[in-house]
């Protein structure tokens, strides 16, 4: 959430949508020259190949030839076809999120502005037409959004937990470990 709603030019790179964990490639597999050169510092680990399904070659490659690089370990788990299909997955709160960021002109141009630091990272986006307001948790417990006590209500547009939306009052506004909105004020 972070990333998709600070100003600039977000980049995610494949398997980020997905979660895709760091794999760790055997000697004998790695194709990174430095990793070569300097054991243990190539980047294979993060250039396996997208797993978009579960079926063999993981639907990038036929089943019956080896990619350059070893699939991740939960490519059973964590692929395309399968995080589609979960409406709390990753790849869901990807898409939503882009989606947003998409059709609300604050995240593309607005201005930015903190409303403190902390526990809770708090801000805002403006454009002069909508302010978002974006709280994020980094926490592992509950916390009270403190910088937005005093505005009212708004409008949840997104969970990271995928499972709230609507008006809420920004008094009660309690966000769970590691969770993060975006609220919208018109």
């Amino acid at each position: 959430m972070l990333l998709l709603t600070l100003r600039g030019t977000p980049t995610l790179y494949y398997g980020d949508e997905l979660g895709l964990p760091q794999a760790d490639i055997r000697p004998e597999l790695q194709q990174d020259p430095w990793g070569g050169n300097v054991p243990g510092k190539g980047r294979d680990g993060c250039r396996t190949p997208m797993q978009w399904t579960d079926a063999g070659g993981a639907g990038f490659t036929n089943s019956s030839v080896q990619p350059w690089l070893p699939f991740s370990d939960d490519v059973r788990m964590r692929n395309v076809e399968v995080l589609l299909s979960d409406p709390n997955s990753l790849l869901n709160l990807n898409r939503q999120l882009l989606a947003i960021r998409h059709r609300e002109p604050a995240l593309q141009v607005g201005e930015y502005h903190s409303l403190g630091e902390g526990a809770v990272f708090a801000y805002c986006r403006d454009d002069g037409h909508t302010r978002l307001r974006i709280a994020l948790n980094f926490t592992g417990e509950v916390r009270c959004v403190e910088a937005m006590a005093g505005l009212g209500t708004g409008l949840v547009l997104i969970s990271t937990e995928l499972d709230r939306e609507g008006p809420v009052a920004l008094a009660e506004l309690e966000l769970r470990p590691h969770e993060g909105v975006i609220i919208k004020f018109d």
